[in-house]
């Protein structure tokens, strides 16, 4: 289970080194989380509340939300840490030129 997250966050460094920091959330966000969106009110919800027995609409909507803490926590905590890790990593890179070393994934013949 730990290998798409590691592969997920190997190739990170190198596509925000591509895009930049205006760019590199945003697309992030409507590659993973607009489709997650869609899915989420498209799908999930109609088929949950089918397999509910249809309950009342106001008891059903309420139960959505009662945790709905962790979907803050899922996408948006992660999203701020990253970027604000990669900016230290930029502002490392201004002051120790010498130690940051660029990142190599194959090795050239």
């Amino acid at each position: 289970m730990c290998l798409p997250f590691f592969l997920a966050g190997y190739f990170v460094p190198r596509s925000y080194d591509r895009k930049g920091l205006g760019h590199f959330p945003n697309q992030r966000w409507s590659r993973i989380g607009l489709p997650l969106l869609i899915f989420a009110l498209a799908v999930h919800v109609p088929v949950v509340y089918l397999l509910a027995g249809r309950p009342p609409p106001a008891t059903f909507i309420g139960s959505l939300y009662e945790s709905g803490w962790f979907l803050v926590y899922l996408h948006l905590v992660p999203r701020k840490l990253a970027a604000l890790l990669l900016v230290l990593r930029d502002l490392w890179a201004v002051c120790h030129p010498r130690q940051v070393r660029p990142l190599v994934l194959a090795a050239t013949q």
